[in-house]
């Protein structure tokens, strides 16, 4: 598992300060500032909304502020791109969890 740690703390540390997309284990797809993180990519995200998929609604943001997700909480960490983009950048941050995950089995 020390694997997954030593990956991720480069990839976030690169990712603060900049408007990500957290998806967690249970699908909920948080949209936020990057604000800090620790050794168990626990994580804090300033100005944040939920986007919550509708077939009948489409999308809609439900305004959360400040937030932290637990570090196992995390399945997918990607840094947004800005207006013209071409989507989400994942990070390697995924990989390394699902590794570490598969290591413990």
């Amino acid at each position: 598992m020390a694997t997954a740690r030593a990956m991720s703390a480069p990839t976030l540390t690169n990712m603060l300060d900049a408007r990500v997309s957290v998806i967690t284990n249970d699908g909920r797809h948080i949209v936020g500032t990057l604000r800090g993180f620790d050794q168990v990519t626990n994580v804090i995200l300033e100005d944040c909304a939920e986007r919550v998929y509708s077939s009948e609604s489409g999308v809609e943001e439900a305004p959360l502020g400040v937030y932290m997700i637990r570090g196992d909480n995390v399945c997918v960490n990607a840094r947004r791109r800005r207006r013209g983009g071409r989507g989400i950048e994942w990070t390697e941050d995924a990989r390394a969890r699902s590794n570490a995950r598969d290591a413990k089995d």
